[in-house]
């Protein structure tokens, strides 16, 4: 078969749908019209589908216009190899690796030594969480394609997710070995380093990631977490802000910056991070506790404690609330109630 890349450079209608990056949270608003745009330029242009780098960048809204797109013309050419394997890219990336399934086995049965779709059938697996399946298929992948350095990255993530950094770094290192520019791969080598506590390696590395890949967000936000774990929180804010100025929406740094903030016990600040990320979607879990601490250190105990419990309603099983509210019920001395939330937890 041969899935080849059959999408090289971006048409006119391809950068007519556009995207935002994937950690960024665009306004309401500003996402539909958005979603509307992609499913125009796509339907107007019948000759152009996304590439796989603009499926795997697309906010949701323009991935759902994609994954609706590329739906549309696979139910129309079932038997069409490359448009079957874009499909699988856009299931995955649209948290359907269920439905994708069958599309990749079915793939794999008319080609079975093709590393790509060897490698496609892995994301799968490990979109699924069958990291041990996942491990295998990437492994093959690299036998039966060993100049295929994106599988090398797959199976040092997924070796890595196992808890075989050893194996996770050699995976990387095999990818650097063949092409030493080749920032997936030196990113991932960063990455398995900093979670070994080489610090010290994981910067440089990262630092040639960066070298490679000026401004990545990924490597960039690893900046951040090594910043943070040297304990220079002051270096970190800064590479934090640094990173807000051009990506002012980008949610993964604003967590980070709530935490700096929180580490440091900087209320004011904890409370002006809380406020961005407001303004850039919604809060999560992690978010609304932090903010139920800062009513404590405020003084609005009752405030706290409401806070809490609609938490606790709406998240049974967030074990960090459990942990809170049992906290709260042992300094009123209601022992057994905070035991059995204990329990839960």
């Amino acid at each position: 078969m041969g899935v080849a890349s059959v999408h090289s450079q971006p048409s006119f209608c391809d950068r007519a749908a556009g995207h935002f990056p994937a950690r960024s949270r665009a306004p309401a608003r500003l996402g539909l019209a958005l979603m509307a745009g992609a499913l125009l330029a796509l339907a107007g242009c019948a000759a152009a589908l996304p590439s796989e780098a603009q499926i795997q960048a697309a906010n949701p809204e323009t991935l759902a216009a994609y994954e609706t797109a590329i739906r549309a013309r696979h139910a129309k050419k079932p038997s069409d190899a490359d448009l079957t394997f874009l499909f699988v890219k856009a299931l995955i990336r649209s948290g359907k690796a269920g439905e994708a399934e069958p599309l990749v086995l079915e793939l794999l049965r008319r080609s079975p030594f093709d590393g790509r779709v060897m490698e496609l059938s892995g994301e799968v697996y490990l979109a699924q969480q069958k990291r041990f399946r996942a491990v295998t298929a990437f492994s093959q992948a690299i036998q039966f394609q060993p100049e295929l350095l994106s599988a090398y990255v797959h199976l040092a993530r997924t070796q890595a997710l196992l808890g075989d950094r050893d194996a996770a770094l050699s995976s990387a290192r095999a990818a650097l070995k063949r092409e030493p520019n080749y920032f997936a791969a030196r990113l991932a080598e960063a990455e398995v380093l900093f979670q070994t506590g080489k610090l010290a390696e994981s910067a440089q590395a990262t630092a040639e990631a960066l070298r490679i890949q000026p401004g990545d967000p990924e490597a960039e936000l690893l900046q951040v977490r090594l910043a943070k774990a040297e304990g220079r929180l002051a270096y970190g804010r800064y590479l934090v802000e640094r990173g807000l100025e051009r990506r002012p929406q980008d949610a993964a740094l604003l967590q980070q910056l709530l935490d700096l903030y929180y580490q440091q016990q900087d209320w004011e600040g904890v409370l002006s991070a809380l406020r961005r990320i407001e303004q850039a979607g919604s809060l999560g879990p992690e978010e609304i506790l932090i903010r139920v601490d800062l009513l404590r250190a405020r003084g609005n105990l009752i405030e706290a404690r409401a806070l809490l419990a609609e938490l606790v309603r709406e998240q049974p099983n967030f074990a960090p609330a459990l942990v809170s509210q049992a906290r709260l019920l042992l300094a009123e001395n209601a022992t057994a109630e905070a035991v059995a939330l204990l329990t839960k937890a």
